[in-house]
């Protein structure tokens, strides 16, 4: 007959995957970037580029910055609200999502 510890024996590997969501959570964070300057005459550039895109309804590249990474959204110009200073975006699929104007960090027309 073997005499075996059982199930205590496997009690020190029960942290590992906690363990490996805190190394994964770890190395996401070596990799944030702080939000990038950007000054009045890009964000004029922006907002020209917005109304240009609105006026002849063609695509834009959105650069966002979220929670440390940059994210970029491809979409039409669907409303731009001066009040929550957000522009709505209607993507490929028909779905919208709303960009802060705070966090635009590039915009780019897409011309056919």
């Amino acid at each position: 007959m073997i005499k075996d510890r059982g199930v205590i024996k496997w009690a020190p590997a029960s942290f590992m995957p906690e363990g490996f969501g805190m190394l994964r959570e770890m190395y996401r964070d070596q990799e944030r970037q702080p939000m990038p300057l950007i000054d009045e005459y890009e964000i004029e550039e922006f907002d020209r580029q917005v109304c240009y895109a609105m006026e002849y309804a063609l695509p834009v590249r959105f650069s966002v910055w979220e929670d440390g990474f940059v994210l970029e959204i491809i979409g039409r110009v669907h409303r731009r609200d001066e009040i929550t200073r957000e522009l709505r975006v209607e993507l490929a699929d028909g779905t919208f999502d709303r960009v802060k104007a705070g966090e635009l960090v590039g915009v780019e027309v897409i011309e056919d």
